[in-house]
């Protein structure tokens, strides 16, 4: 079987990091879903994001082992956690102590039906892309310039995406799995 040079095939087990990385995840999203109050999870989020950088940090300046993304070494794996507490932190902030939540709506429609946005994208993206092209011709994506036509393409088909989600929305109709 001829695969595309793009794919790359592996048999390999996940490994052990990547692991680890998902279950920082499981753990920060069981504590968003959690009952303690929204200070309390912002206090944690923030020892948690502290915790995770320096513990990063301090191994890589001790020479114990590196920050490399590339090769996602262990300690790239803290670090990343603590960049994404703390962004976590902020948001919930933001969201739940401070109560702003009306910028996070078109978010939320999004990841209401994220099941559905994904399909689409691997399923519909081809022809969506072509059949925005029909219409607005070849020119409406290069008038901006040749390097900002995939930028703008994507962000068409994203936008038929998301009013598709948002259709699905104001329908009560809702993917899960």
């Amino acid at each position: 079987m001829i695969q595309p040079s793009f794919m790359v095939v592996t048999k390999r087990s996940p490994s052990p990091l990547s692991i680890a990385t998902m279950l920082f995840g499981l753990t920060c999203g069981g504590l968003l879903r959690s009952q303690p109050a929204a200070k309390k999870k912002l206090k944690l989020l923030a020892f948690a994001c502290i915790g995770s950088l320096l513990s990063g940090w301090l191994l890589d300046a001790l020479d114990i082992c590196t920050i490399v993304k590339r090769i996602w070494t262990s300690v790239w794996t803290l670090f990343s956690t603590g960049l994404c507490y703390l962004i976590l932190a902020a948001l919930n902030c933001v969201i739940d102590v401070f109560n702003y939540r009306r910028w996070i709506y078109h978010i939320a429609v999004a990841g209401i039906n994220s099941i559905a946005l994904y399909c689409m994208s691997m399923l519909l993206k081809p022809w969506t892309t072509k059949t925005l092209k029909t219409p607005l011709d070849d020119e409406f994506f290069l008038s901006a310039c040749q390097l900002n036509e995939p930028f703008l393409q994507a962000t068409l088909t994203g936008l038929c995406f998301w009013s598709v989600s948002w259709w699905m929305y104001r329908q009560n109709i809702f993917v899960r799995i």
